[in-house]
């Protein structure tokens, strides 16, 4: 195993945490684990965070998949495509300070907009925006999830978690494509994965016995405060290294 034991029971709290985090929110998994795993260890991140994400979603799609925005989840997957290229090509040109700044600055301006009241229209123009931004964002740091969150703020719980768990679990298939092409992959980071799977099982499991407890304006904060922190955290690991 290429990570220390103590590392390695640290991170299966954290992805625990952050699987909690999804399932009562709708997003927030590689929000949490990204930023705080890199700095356990970087082994432990981004790409076993991507891997694990997958069949989270999906679980998490299962379980709520009568209450899907059918209509917006086309568009944003479509964008998807696009924006995901784009990210591949910008994590084999740009170094990892300029992309975390990029990314850290595109989250928070989306925040401030909606923190000031400032509503995101669902249209075709918006929904396909946010795929492109979201395939970038997801490639390049494996953070996709503020962007498509800040469009679903307004809906119901278990519109805005079905919703995101379709574009998140065809959106990460595309993301760990594009990282094997760019060979961005490799058998360590599966590894890991499959360590830190039970954490990730047990904090979503949980989450069933909480998530309906959790609605309206405190899923709205929660998408904000989560979308922050991981912006935040982004910006100073760009700014410090």
């Amino acid at each position: 195993m290429p990570v220390p034991t103590s590392d390695l029971i640290a991170a299966i709290a954290v992805v625990a945490a952050a699987a909690l985090v999804q399932g009562v929110v709708g997003i927030g998994f590689n929000v949490v684990t990204v930023p705080t795993l890199l700095l356990i260890n970087p082994l432990l991140a981004p790409v076993p965070s991507l891997l694990l994400a997958v069949p989270l979603t999906i679980w998490q799609l299962l379980r709520e998949k009568g209450s899907i925005d059918r209509s917006g989840v086309g568009w944003i997957l479509l964008g998807r495509l696009p924006g995901g290229v784009i990210g591949l090509v910008l994590l084999l040109l740009l170094s990892t300070r300029v992309l975390d700044l990029a990314i850290a600055v595109i989250v928070l301006l989306a925040v401030a907009i909606v923190a000031r009241g400032t509503a995101v229209r669902r249209t075709p123009a918006t929904e396909f925006s946010t795929g492109v931004v979201s395939g970038i964002t997801g490639i390049v740091g494996a953070i996709g999830g503020p962007p498509v969150g800040i469009l679903y703020r307004d809906t119901p719980g278990p519109i805005m978690r079905s919703t995101v768990a379709v574009v998140f679990s065809v959106g990460l298939l595309m993301s760990i494509g594009l990282r094997a092409i760019g060979g961005q992959l490799n058998t360590t980071d599966l590894e890991i994965a499959l360590y830190l799977a039970p954490g990730m099982v047990f904090g979503f499991a949980v989450s069933g016995m909480v998530k309906d407890r959790v609605e309206g304006p405190s899923i709205h904060r929660g998408i904000l405060i989560i979308s922050t922190i991981a912006a935040t955290a982004l910006l100073l690991r760009g700014i410090f290294g």
